[in-house]
């Protein structure tokens, strides 16, 4: 047969529990419901503390996520404007600061950045500056030595497409007739 829970509550001996300890009995039950409520309250500020910790990580993660969208997209956009201006000067040879808003969408201060970043060449030209190839410059260079001309106005027609880009660098003093050799020559050579 089974034994009563009194037995158990007293240490076997018969009776009541409220003869031989309840008040042992009421003060166990107390501390275990204090300790409960002690463990609660623990769990509770422990909970509180991760979700305060979980938000911190989650709003760093999405600042993260954030900063590669905006670098990712901004290196896309750098690498479409050098390819822009990679065509543009296939197709026109030289761009001038002055035309960078209207024929790339940029501002001189970008044009000038971009062509460093992309290895090309900077050629001042007074307020302005030009940006081109090398192989540009190379052929720019060869067409001026070729010229049979010491007037400035028919040495700009005879360059054609270079025309523009040998009145900006003769008004920056970049480019200038030399009389003694008798031809023109960029500063420095």
């Amino acid at each position: 047969m089974g034994r009563r829970i009194d037995e158990f509550l007293t240490g076997g001996r018969r009776g009541s529990v409220d003869q031989y300890g309840p008040v042992d009995v009421r003060r166990q039950l107390e501390e275990l419901k204090a300790s409960v409520e002690e463990l609660r309250s623990a769990l509770e500020e422990l909970r509180s503390e991760c979700m305060r910790r979980i938000d911190v990580v989650l709003g760093e993660l999405q600042a993260l996520r954030r900063a590669q969208a905006l670098s990712s997209s901004s290196r896309e956009s750098r690498r479409s404007q050098a390819q822009r201006l990679r065509r543009v000067l296939r197709e026109l040879r030289f761009v001038m600061a002055s035309e960078a808003r209207a024929r790339l969408g940029m501002s001189p201060h970008r044009l000038r950045a971009e062509a460093v970043a992309e290895g090309l060449v900077v050629l001042d030209a007074g307020g302005d500056f030009a940006v081109m190839t090398r192989d540009s410059l190379e052929e720019f260079k060869a067409l001026l030595a070729s010229l049979d001309t010491a007037d400035a106005v028919e040495a700009a027609k005879a360059l054609g497409e270079y025309g523009r880009l040998f009145q900006a660098l003769r008004e920056g003093g970049q480019v200038y007739y030399d009389a003694r050799r008798k031809r023109w020559v960029m500063l420095g050579e």
